[in-house]
C-alpha cells in the first residue's frame, strides 16, 4: 500500500493525536472507576490498548519516527498534566490514595510502555524501501554471482 497524499497524511497525523489526547483525558476520568466496592482497573486496560495500537495505525501515513510517535508522546503529556491538576477547592482527577493510586500508577505506566513498545513494534511499510533500492543500480550487481558480475559466463 502507498502511502497517501499530502493533506491525507496531515489529516492522518492530526487525527491520531487528537485520538490519543482524547484517550488520555478518558482513562484519566475512569482511573477511580469502581465495580461494587472495588476499585475496575479498566483506565489501564484502555491505556495498554490503545497505547500499543497508536503507533501502528499512525505508520500507516508516514515513516518518519518521531512524527509516529507523536500520539504517544501527547498522550503521555497529557495523563501527567491531568494528573497534577486540581482545582482550588483541592479537589484532583487522579486520586493519590486509597486503591486508585495503584490504578493510576498502572494507567501511567503501563500506557507509556504499551506506547514504547507499540513504537519498537510498529512494521515499516516494505514499499518505502523499494524507492531507495531502485536508484542505484551497482548494488543489484554485487547481489549477482561473479560471472554474470563481469559480463562473460564460463562453459
Amino acid at each position: 500500500m502507498k502511502p497517501a497524499g499530502g493533506v491525507i497524511t496531515v489529516a492522518g497525523i492530526i487525527v491520531f493525536s487528537a485520538i490519543g489526547v482524547l484517550s488520555a483525558i478518558v482513562e484519566v476520568l475512569y482511573v477511580p472507576y469502581y465495580v461494587g466496592a472495588y476499585v475496575f482497573p479498566i483506565s489501564a486496560v484502555v491505556a495498554v490498548s490503545a497505547n500499543f495500537a497508536l503507533p501502528r495505525l499512525m505508520r500507516q501515513f508516514i515513516d518518519s519516527g518521531p512524527l509516529v510517535a507523536l500520539p504517544t508522546a501527547l498522550w503521555v503529556l497529557t495523563v501527567i498534566v491531568l494528573g497534577f491538576a486540581n482545582t482550588g477547592d483541592g479537589d484532583v482527577i487522579v486520586p493519590g490514595y486509597g486503591q486508585s493510586q495503584y490504578v493510576a500508577l498502572a494507567t501511567i505506566f503501563l500506557g507509556a510502555l504499551a506506547g514504547a513498545i507499540g513504537l519498537m513494534r510498529s512494521p515499516i511499510r516494505p514499499d518505502a524501501d523499494t524507492d531507495a533500492d531502485s536508484d542505484s543500480d551497482s548494488d543489484s550487481d554485487s547481489a549477482a554471482p561473479p560471472e554474470v558480475r563481469s559480463g562473460s559466463a564460463r562453459r
